[in-house]
């Protein structure tokens, strides 16, 4: 019977997918792909656990980032979130993130279309 050693580490699948989607990324044109392939590569390289999803969750952060400042297509932002998915990472979503409520200044009453006071007031 032939006995066969491997000499890889162990199987982690969640390393394989990250890993592919930095490198698919590392040669793109837009601005953003080179940071998010840096920081796809650094979370492949933990070990699975908490500080992968630790590190996964700020590259899903950073992506978000990206994704609303041009940086990178929503495919793109897609696919990291797919690739992350396993880690236990979960994409910030304007309904998770909480926002200071300043009534009259930026996110307060009118921003949204809510009113959140009841006054009777000109121009309000």
């Amino acid at each position: 019977m032939r006995q066969t050693t491997t000499t890889q580490a162990p199987q982690d699948p969640e390393r394989t997918a990250i890993d592919a989607l930095a490198s698919s990324l590392a040669g793109g044109g837009l601005p953003g792909d080179g940071a998010l392939a840096s920081a796809l590569a650094a979370t492949a390289a933990e070990p699975p656990g908490a500080d992968r999803e630790a590190l996964a969750q700020q590259t899903l952060s950073l992506a978000q980032v990206l994704l609303d400042g041009g940086g990178i297509t929503d495919a793109q932002y897609q696919g990291v979130v797919s690739a992350l998915e396993p880690t236990g990472a979960t994409p910030v979503t304007p309904d998770t993130v909480p926002t200071p409520s300043q009534p009259g200044g930026p996110g307060g009453a009118g921003a949204g279309g809510h009113k959140h006071g009841h006054q009777d007031s000109p121009g309000g």
